[in-house]
Formats: C-alpha cells, structure tokens, sequence
C-alpha cells in the first residue's frame, strides 16, 4: 500500500509539472524555436527516459545500494568540484558539464548521492544514531561536501533541498536534538569559554597583586622629586 501511494504521489507531481511547463514556456518556445511545443517535447522525452530508468530499478536488489552509497557520493563531490573549474557559466552561475551535444548537470547526481549515503548512515548507525558522531557529525560532513559546492555555484535551491532532505533522512534515522544538548556536547562546545575566563580572571589576579606595590613606588617617586623653584 506504501508503494502504491508514493507512485501515485510522484505521478500527480509529474503530472501538474508537465501542465506547468506546457502552458508557460509555449511563449518563448515559440519565440525561440518556432515551436510552442518545444520543451514540452523535450520535458517528455526525458520524462520516458526516467521512467525506463525507473522501471530497471525496480528489478534491482535494493541491498545493493549501501555498497554503492560512497563510490556515488565521492563521484558526485568530484563532479561538483570539476563544474567549478571548467563547467559552463550561464547567468553567473557554473552547474553544467558540457560534452558535445549533451549536458551534465553535476548536481542532479549529488541529490542521489545525499539520499543513498545518509540513509546507509543511519541504518548502519542504528541505535546509535542517538550518538553526536554518529548521529550529526558523520552526516554533516556529507552534507556539507555535497552542498558545499553547488552553493558555490551558486545554486541556493538545490542546496537548500539537499541539506533539508539529508537532515529529514538524519531524523528518520534517529538523530536527536537533545544529543546537541546533552552535557558531554556542552561539555566539549563551552571549553573556549571557561578558557577565556580563566586567561580574564588570572590578568585580574596579578592586576590587583601588582596594584598596592605599583601605588607605593609612584608616591616614593612623587616625594623624593625636588621641589620647583618659585
């Protein structure tokens, strides 16, 4: 009944998507390309590619994807920083790795990534999910190699949806808030503080130990100046 339910949910997405796309772009794809059904056409062909892909998928052993989990994220981080250096810029922005006649947009495979790895996290976390390192370092590394460079890219929105999607897996998974909460955290996170008050309170310390002595030697020098002639 799950499956059922979520397939009917990404076929009403696709669905009201394609009726957005048809009746905003006709416009410009008429201005363009001469052809006011040219990126509905487009939007359809990749559509059946997906859906092809999709249906292999379903065929393939789910168990399977932990194991593939970090050659796919470390993949994608290395893509993401390639776009950086020879992507192709448009409106300011480098997202898109062109080879030829086709175009890679290196972030599509990061947000694959994001899901297989931080979902093989927290399932091999298990219980101990609760735990700081396992429940929030661990993850957020990977979130930030992720999203690090497409928010360098700039792209807010899918950075923005790889680091909401991760951390909703992270709290599926079993991370907890009051892990960042819990004593050994504050513990470890307030350290600098107590440190720079020790450093305040030692200069205090030989300020008033210096302070009588300092006083004493400034009125002996003030007396034993000579008096100034009338």
């Amino acid at each position: 009944k799950t499956t059922s339910v979520l397939i009917a949910i990404v076929l009403v997405l696709l669905t009201f998507g394609i009726v957005m796309l048809a009746s905003t772009s006709s416009v410009r794809a008429s201005a363009s390309f001469h052809d006011a059904h040219y990126f509905l056409k487009r939007q359809l062909a990749w559509l059946a590619v997906a859906l092809a892909v999709g249906g292999l998928l379903t065929r393939f052993d789910y168990h399977w994807w932990p194991k593939l989990s970090v050659p796919v994220a470390v993949t994608s981080i290395l893509l993401l920083f390639l776009v950086l250096g020879i992507g192709a810029e448009i409106n300011g922005s480098k997202r898109w790795i062109r080879l030829g006649m086709f175009s890679f947009q290196p972030s599509e495979l990061a947000k694959l990534a994001a899901i297989t790895i931080i979902s093989s996290l927290m399932a091999g976390a298990g219980s101990r999910a609760a735990n700081l390192k396992e429940g929030m370092i661990f993850p957020f590394i990977w979130i930030g190699l992720l999203a690090g460079p497409i928010f360098i890219e700039p792209d807010f929105g899918t950075t923005f949806l790889i680091a909401a999607v991760g951390m909703a897996i992270m709290f599926a998974g079993g991370t907890r808030l009051s892990t960042a909460r819990s004593a050994p955290v504050r513990q470890r996170t307030a350290w600098p503080v107590r440190a720079v008050r020790r450093w305040d309170g030692r200069n205090r310390m030989r300020a008033g130990a210096a302070g009588p002595s300092h006083r004493t030697a400034q009125r002996a020098g003030c007396s034993a100046r000579p008096a100034r002639r009338a």
